[in-house]
């Protein structure tokens, strides 16, 4: 094919956890017209983001090199520092340590976020994964990652003293939703993405078996399979 040509349908697909995976980076829209009105499909306030992962490389710590793997980022594009997260953004990310790192940032370069090891994931394995929020629970933020249904971890760090995360304000923003890599199309995740799915609230309150083809229902905004 010539060059700037888009890719044919074997570089953007491959066999899924049910289906057709994606195999390469996409562009979600933030925002969808409902009855004629504009309707935000992310919210900054609460929700769930939950998919099937399958890394095409092994995951292992890689401290000398810092190397990063986007899954999704939501958040303006960062000329000036293209490999940052800590603005305005949502993130799903492994960093150099072997950790799955769910962040939320403000405009105030304030922070939440939740992390577990997935050191040893080994290429070719399928692994659901799900990330929960709710940003001002009376006073708390709560955030939950699960691992094939498990809670992998609920403990929120950031800049705050304490062990109680406090609530963080962040606005709703029309930003689109990166697949893939992060927006600036840096730090790709090397991962296929299976049964994407967007919330409008928390879901998952204690461990559950993860269905294989999920399902649209009242506090979806977003499905892609």
């Amino acid at each position: 094919s010539c060059t700037g040509a888009p890719p044919d349908e074997a570089e953007m697909f491959a066999p899924g956890i049910d289906g057709q995976a994606l195999a390469a980076t996409m562009v979600a829209p933030a925002i969808a017209e409902v009855g004629g009105a504009p309707v935000q499909l992310i919210r900054s306030a609460q929700g769930t983001i939950e998919a099937w992962l399958c890394p095409t490389r092994d995951l292992v710590a890689d401290r000398e090199r810092g190397v990063q793997r986007t899954v999704i980022h939501i958040g303006p594009i960062r000329y000036d520092h293209p490999l940052l997260t800590n603005w305005r953004s949502i993130a799903l990310h492994i960093n150099a340590h072997a950790q799955l790192v769910f962040q939320i940032t403000s405009e105030r370069y304030d922070s939440r976020a939740v992390q577990a090891s997935v050191a040893g994931w080994e290429a070719g394995q399928w692994r659901h994964v799900a990330c929960r929020w709710r940003l001002d629970d009376g006073g708390r933020c709560r955030m939950a990652l699960f691992i094939d249904g498990r809670l992998a971890s609920d403990r929120v760090t950031g800049k705050f003293e304490g062990d109680e995360a406090p609530a963080l304000a962040k606005q709703d923003e029309p930003l689109p939703l990166q697949v893939g890599a992060m927006n600036t199309g840096a730090a790709p995740a090397q991962m296929l993405v299976d049964e994407l799915r967007v919330s409008l609230r928390p879901r998952y309150q204690a461990d559950f078996e993860p269905p294989r083809r999920l399902q649209a229902d009242a506090d979806t905004s977003l499905l892609l399979r």
